[in-house]
């Protein structure tokens, strides 16, 4: 049998990986994540900016109805935290808690699957991190301190509010951040673009903090890569919980050559730097 019979065959996933890694190195490493990413990240943008126009309009309801083949508030329903919070704010059942807990029963299986390939706010970080946080390495922090474990204080934060009735979830959790945002940022651009800069509502306080909130999740890649997601969300909190219950496991193997390229690669910094396993809070299985 000749020894060269596939030659012809693997030049072409060599080009493919060159290419992906031009993209980034977890194109590479995780091309089907990337592009379930990608799809999740489109489908949000379809839902908020042309499902949910025209906002404002006094047919709304009937243009909403006819382009809605999806809730467009489909993201929402099932981001755990707002949920829970809604749920405990107002003393009752709200149906979104079935999603809710259908992701989380996902999650089990996949870990982690909601941050590493639905979430439209990580794809949006994650896109903020390779165009342009990795350019400027002078604000990089080291991976242990204080803030490591912050998320699980504003997940704390989140409920107890809650109990008092105060939904601090529309504020700090990673859907209703991006919401707002695109709201207050991207809608008014869009308003005036297609209907006349007229007919955008002035700004006032709330919606320039809601602006400062959004910015400052983006901002935060300066620090590290995915920094609101490893340390801050909410919403991250809540999974890497769950993980503790998860059905499968990530191995290391004895052929382990210890190459360091899982730990660099990792966006959430769940791999130790020191023997390879994982940190199985954190570790998405991607």
């Amino acid at each position: 049998m000749r020894l060269d019979l596939f030659l012809a065959y693997q030049k072409k996933p060599d080009a493919l990986r060159r290419w992906l890694k031009t993209l980034g190195p977890t194109w590479a490493s995780s091309p089907v994540r990337r592009l379930i990413q990608a799809v999740c990240f489109l489908i949000f943008l379809i839902l908020f900016f042309y499902v949910c126009w025209p906002y404002g309009s006094h047919d709304y309801a009937r243009h909403l109805a006819a382009k809605e083949r999806i809730p467009a508030e489909s993201f929402l329903a099932i981001d755990p935290p707002v949920s829970l919070s809604t749920a405990i704010a107002a003393r009752t059942w709200v149906f979104s808690l079935a999603w809710a807990g259908a992701i989380l029963a996902v999650c089990l299986v996949f870990p982690r699957g909601f941050c590493g390939y639905i979430c439209p706010l990580g794809s949006l970080i994650d896109l903020f991190d390779w165009s342009l946080s990795r350019r400027a390495q002078r604000f990089r922090i080291r991976q242990d301190g204080w803030w490591i474990h912050l998320k699980y204080y504003l997940l704390t934060a989140v409920f107890i509010s809650s109990g008092f009735g105060i939904l601090l979830s529309g504020f700090v959790v990673a859907i209703p951040v991006l919401t707002r945002g695109f709201q207050f940022v991207l809608s008014p651009i869009q308003m005036g673009w297609l209907k006349g800069w007229y007919l955008v509502p002035p700004a006032n306080a709330g919606h320039f903090f809601s602006i400062a909130l959004f910015l400052a999740v983006l901002l935060l890649g300066f620090f590290r890569p995915r920094f609101w997601c490893r340390y801050v969300c909410p919403t991250e909190a809540v999974f890497s919980i769950f993980n503790l219950f998860r059905a499968t496991e990530r191995k290391v193997e004895s052929s382990c050559i210890h190459c360091d390229k899982c730990a660099r690669i990792c966006p959430f910094d769940a791999i130790k730097p020191t023997d390879y396993t994982n940190c199985t809070a954190d570790c998405t299985l991607c």
